[in-house]
């Protein structure tokens, strides 16, 4: 079990790094991998490699399978995440490799919630957005107390100020200004760029739709999600996230999971 932030943090770290082996090496045939355990709910993070869209290659969304791994040990819960680049987008494609074997999973363990983890950049000045398709995906479920309770704030998409253009969103680590800082406090429910599957055919949208269970899509922003980051081929600069934001998000991960099973 995690004893304090400092472990948590270390333990993040090495599971990336573990995990983001794959993200620039060639394509392989074993590009995810299936964790099992005991509680009912499945933790999904598709797109934690790079990987293919229409032929066009998308960057890894850093951290998501670190954290995967993190909820899947703390909470039992069983866990499916990508280690390799592939030319499959799990979150795209109406039927893939990665759908069958959620299918797979769903069924030899009787789960009954699936919470399907992405990232997004700190341009869109909130810290999670969490698409529910405007509660057809996840009837009945609380999804936003357990972030409450963990210091982030309901707001509504008004509220947010301008989205940054994406050549301005160049990440300054643990320098950047207390306004930053804060933004991830911040969380929206069903943006309308993070509906959770309203319009394209996501692993939310398939849990719901096709294996009849409920299922949310949760979008971390950097600041709440990278523990500390070198470059990249995606983002040439160095980075570190805000450690408050961090443990807040995992926490009120882990809550959701063990209140909803």
């Amino acid at each position: 079990m995690i004893t304090s932030q400092q472990d948590l943090l270390i333990r993040l770290q090495a599971s990336e790094q573990q995990a983001s082996s794959g993200q620039s090496a060639n394509y392989s045939k074993s590009w995810f991998k299936c964790l099992n355990g005991q509680r009912p709910v499945l933790v999904s993070a598709p797109h934690a490699c790079r990987h293919q869209r229409d032929g066009v290659e998308k960057m890894a969304e850093e951290f998501t399978a670190a954290f995967a791994r993190i909820l899947a040990q703390q909470t039992n819960c069983h866990a499916i995440f990508t280690t390799n680049k592939t030319t499959e987008d799990p979150n795209w494609v109406l039927r893939g490799e990665y759908k069958k074997a959620i299918n797979e999973m769903v069924e030899k363990n009787h789960i009954g919630f699936l919470v399907d983890l992405h990232g997004m950049t700190n341009r869109h000045n909130m810290g999670l957005a969490i698409g529910t398709m405007r509660g057809r995906s996840c009837p009945g479920v609380d999804i936003k107390s357990v972030f409450l309770r963990e210091g982030f704030a309901l707001t509504d998409i008004d509220d947010l100020p301008p989205k940054v253009a994406r050549k301005m969103a160049v990440p300054i680590g643990a320098n950047k200004g207390a306004d930053e800082n804060e933004n991830w406090r911040r969380l929206v429910i069903d943006h309308p760029l993070f509906t959770g599957g309203l319009r394209n055919h996501t692993v939310t949208r398939y849990a719901t739709e096709e294996l009849g269970i409920s299922a949310v899509q949760i979008e971390i922003a950097s600041v709440a999600r990278i523990v500390q980051q070198g470059k990249t081929e995606d983002w040439p600069y160095e980075y570190s996230g805000n450690t408050k934001a961090i443990t807040a998000c995992v926490r009120g991960l882990c809550a959701l999971i063990e209140e909803n099973s």
